[in-house]
């Protein structure tokens, strides 16, 4: 089963270092983005939207903004949200790799 990896930083911080595979969608647009068409997602982030039904993770640099994230997909419809807690902080201290 897919899962969507989702950075939720803006995309300077994104820019400089994020999760391999991840996606960048900012909490700043993505309550509004949730709702656009897929055709107006894809053509502005460079990717699918996620569908409802599968697994999307969400991060930022602490886990705040992926919180914020994760209800307001919740709310949109999504129903497999997971928020990855440690977030961005978390993923540097293991010394996992990183793209940038």
């Amino acid at each position: 089963q897919d899962v969507h990896l989702i950075d939720v930083r803006e995309p300077d911080e994104y820019k400089e270092g994020h999760i391999p595979t991840a996606a960048n969608l900012p909490l700043s647009v993505l309550p509004d983005a949730l709702g656009w068409s897929e055709e107006d997602f894809k053509a502005k982030f460079g990717f699918d939207m996620p569908p409802k039904d599968q697994n999307v993770v969400f991060y930022c640099r602490s886990g705040v903004r992926s919180t914020h994230a994760s209800e307001a997909a919740q709310k949109g419809g999504w129903m497999k949200i997971h928020n990855y807690k440690g977030s961005w902080l978390d993923w540097q201290n293991q010394g996992a790799t990183r793209n940038t």
